[in-house]
């Protein structure tokens, strides 16, 4: 799920986020329209505070591997 996304479906403010995050809000900004790639422990933070529901691909531009994929790779190691 996009950060943007998030916000609007849970109705919280980018200042809000940004608080939760301990970042600026300029910050969440940036990051929901794309215009910066949050740094590692940020995307971890942004992760748990969205309970898992923005993850590191979808700044990435990554597709989540699906179960099938999953499976596939499980039997090539």
């Amino acid at each position: 799920m996009k950060l943007d996304s998030y916000l609007r479906l849970h109705e919280m403010s980018e200042r809000r986020f940004a608080e939760l995050l301990g970042v600026s809000f300029q910050a969440v900004n940036n990051y929901r329209r794309g215009l910066r790639i949050p740094a590692p422990p940020i995307m971890r933070r942004i992760y748990e505070t969205t309970g898992g529901a923005v993850t590191p691909a979808d700044f990435l531009g990554l597709k989540p591997l699906g179960e099938s994929e999953m499976q596939e790779a499980s039997h090539a190691s």
